[in-house]
């Protein structure tokens, strides 16, 4: 939420190995991981960002796709952006 609200916000070091701490515990837990691609709209990249994913890919973590609809022409929206992730 931060991200999406405050687009001078990064994420820095110590964030990603937070990050991979959390990522080890979804993949422990059989977790999915969304891709929500929201995020296209507002940083044009899904949340989580690209990097996030590939981290998450390296673990064998199962992905899903989310749009975040709040109204029916929403739904799916920018899915085709997230094919190559």
């Amino acid at each position: 939420a931060g991200l999406r609200n405050c687009p001078e916000l990064t994420v820095g070091q110590h964030h990603l190995e937070q990050i991979d701490t959390l990522l080890d515990l979804v993949k422990k837990s059989g977790m999915m991981l969304e891709i929500n691609t929201s995020g296209y709209k507002n940083r044009n990249e899904p949340y989580p960002r690209p990097d996030i994913i590939s981290r998450a890919v390296r673990r064998g973590i199962e992905m899903t796709a989310g749009s975040d609809a709040h109204s029916p022409k929403d739904v799916g929206r920018y899915f085709n952006r997230i094919e190559d992730l």
